[in-house]
């Protein structure tokens, strides 16, 4: 998995059963537990629970707004940015040319590895912590940015030459 242990690469997500699409790697942790000797490693060995997990920075709506007015919306969008975790409870995937673009954000997101559908050979440079509004924003942009060089989407890693 050294793929996944810097901070950057674009993954493509998807989590029960929506896609989100391409967000960015931000860390990958092995879960508590998964590698232990005695009881606790038998146990985990057992379980089909993912051993590692991921936090991944995406594009996503707050479920809200598909139910509140306009006004409404209006005012929570300007409060909406502040959210920085997100979960697939309170967040959907954004629906290209629907959204309106102050309702769309950057959350992090935990998934397991389960939830990749495609890893990309792109890695962007993320700052250290995306609890801030402003950093969250120069990742977008820099995915944006991605997005504009690869139209058709970023290069997946190949198997032999990045993984060999």
């Amino acid at each position: 998995l050294k793929f996944l242990k810097v901070a950057g690469r674009f993954l493509d997500i998807s989590i029960e059963g929506e896609n989100f699409g391409w967000g960015v790697l931000i860390s990958c942790k092995n879960k508590p537990g998964t590698g232990a000797g005695g009881e606790a490693g038998k146990l985990a060995a057992m379980t089909n629970q993912a051993t590692h997990s991921l936090e991944v920075l995406l594009f996503c709506v707050d479920r809200h707004f598909d139910s509140v007015d306009e006004k409404e919306k209006e005012q929570d969008a300007k409060d909406a940015p502040v959210l920085w975790r997100g979960t697939v409870k309170h967040c959907r995937p954004v629906k290209e040319g629907v959204d309106d673009a102050s309702l769309i954000s950057m959350r992090v997101f935990t998934v397991g590895l389960e939830n990749i559908e495609r890893i990309s050979s792109v890695r962007i440079f993320t700052p250290t912590a995306l609890h801030s509004l402003e950093s969250r924003k120069k990742v977008a942009l820099s995915v944006k940015e991605v997005h504009k060089r690869f139209p058709d989407g970023p290069p997946l890693l190949d198997p032999i030459n990045d993984l060999g």
